[in-house]
């Protein structure tokens, strides 16, 4: 009887064994097994020779993250194979290398990455032609099951549009700033803060005075930038560069300035023109505004609380672009009374951009300073970044009774913060949103004092024009500007 139940036992063993062994066999459909070969951990031929027991262990750590790639490349698919907009055609294109398409060959299957590979290059084919010699009749035909009409309505419009573009440029060539005039005001900024700045970049900017001593304030005060310094660098700019501008905007321009955003206002203005804005009198600028592009149409909001509330009521991936229109700093942006940060603005987007989306802040110093440049004008924006947000604030501490170690490494932190590169990595999820912000600090012509008023720009929500180094993140990576 022992015999006999021993025999039973070895039975169901074996048994159970076979069945173990079954379960882990190689399974081409199984997302595990997918995410294997994606990553090329694995082929059935070396899953074939693992033992059992680390078979177990291979399927247990990549379940979870398998499963979540499997979602991610069916929502991104959707996407790609629904007809494009022009932007989306843009960004797609480029997106959907090789190695995406291979993904979408694993994980929805080869029909499917075959058909996306032919609309890729069709359209890779149509966007280089179009800016060029143009679309014929049969190019539009071959695009219409890949592109929204008025995606190819707009494509064969470039080749128009560009000859348009050149006959303005030559027009606006003649109002463009003298070389000289630009000369002349880098120079005079340059003259007048370099004998400060230069000799004592290292001491006053750094902290590097800082021993401990009770004299260090005093001390400090004998490398400060002048009063007067500044004052001249600022008049210089103002003078020389404001006066072209204001001279010339109207006639290089050619006709009013126009937008196609509605302006939603916090209140109802006292009194209004003809167009139904509010008129201001002043002869400086309080320019800011948020302005949301969707499928729906633009809407440009002067009140940020109420701006907020309109993404909020939105549904998810809908939002083409955010542009956030105010003053930066590092870390910061301000609209008027409200101020942005990488995590609320990527918690008032997450899920309401769509794939490719863009995000715009539109402020000084709202990304760092990135590379070393031989401009003049950057290493005067950089020098005067490190003094406003490193310098000031870290003798303040120090005065204020701060360690000196204490002080230079909290101010460190801050001083070249990345606003524009956190919020994309805050919206990493969110379909390869791309994040732009400033390196240095920008011009806005239309908020020069008197100017603004001539232009009628005091309470603009977007401006025309910012001269600035501007640079764009997606998923944390720095990448070309859209």
């Amino acid at each position: 009887m022992k015999r006999q139940l021993l025999a039973l036992l070895l039975l169901a063993f074996a048994a159970g064994a076979a069945a173990a062994a079954e379960e882990t066999a190689w399974d081409a459909q199984r997302p595990e097994f997918r995410f294997f070969t994606e990553k090329r951990h694995f082929t059935q031929e070396t899953w074939d020779q693992l033992p059992a027991a680390d078979r177990e262990d291979a399927l247990a750590t990549v379940r979870d993250a398998a499963q979540q790639r499997q979602d991610a490349v069916h929502r991104e698919y959707e996407t790609a194979a629904a007809r494009w907009d022009l932007q989306q055609a843009r960004q797609l294109t480029d997106r959907y290398t090789a190695a995406e398409v291979r993904a979408v060959q694993i994980w929805v299957g080869p029909e499917h990455a075959q058909a996306l590979g032919r609309k890729v290059s069709t359209v890779r084919a149509a966007l280089a032609k179009a800016a060029g010699e143009g679309l014929n009749d049969a190019d539009a035909a071959a695009l219409q099951p890949y592109l929204q009409p008025q995606a190819i309505t707009e494509l064969r419009s470039l080749k128009a549009a560009e000859a348009l573009r050149l006959q303005a440029a030559g027009q606006f060539s003649k109002h463009e700033l003298p070389r000289k005039t630009v000369d002349a005001t880098v120079a005079g900024v340059s003259g007048a803060l370099s004998g400060d700045v230069n000799r004592n970049m290292a001491k006053a900017f750094d902290g590097n005075l800082a021993g401990g001593n009770a004299d260090e304030a005093a001390t400090a005060g004998k490398y400060a930038l002048p009063k007067g310094a500044l004052n001249g660098a600022v008049a210089g700019l103002s003078a020389q560069t404001g006066a072209f501008v204001a001279a010339n905007t109207a006639a290089a321009l050619g006709t009013p300035r126009t937008t196609s955003a509605s302006t939603v206002k916090s209140a109802a203005p006292a009194s209004l023109d003809e167009a139904g804005r509010a008129k201001s009198t002043a002869w400086t600028s309080d320019a800011y505004g948020i302005t949301v592009k969707t499928a729906y149409g633009d809407k440009a909001f002067r009140d940020p609380t109420e701006a907020e509330a309109y993404i909020r009521t939105l549904p998810p991936s809908v939002i083409k672009e955010v542009k956030l229109y105010g003053h930066g700093s590092p870390g910061i942006q301000t609209v008027g009374p409200a101020s942005y940060d990488a995590g609320s603005t990527a918690q008032l987007l997450k899920g309401k951009m769509v794939d490719g989306g863009l995000v715009q802040f539109v402020g000084c110093n709202t990304a760092s300073i990135g590379d070393a440049s031989l401009n003049p004008a950057t290493g005067l924006s950089i020098a005067a970044r490190r003094l406003l947000y490193f310098s000031v604030p870290y003798w303040s501490d120090r005065i204020n009774g701060t360690p000196s170690e204490q002080a230079k490494q909290q101010w460190e932190k801050e001083w070249n913060a990345d606003l524009a590169r956190d919020t994309s990595i805050g919206l990493a999820s969110n379909n390869n949103v791309i994040v732009c912000g400033y390196r240095t600090f920008g011009l806005v012509p239309g908020r020069l004092p008197v100017l603004t008023r001539i232009l009628g720009t005091q309470e603009d929500t977007d401006p025309t024009l910012v001269i600035g180094k501007k640079v764009c993140y997606q998923n944390g990576r720095e990448v070309p500007a859209p």
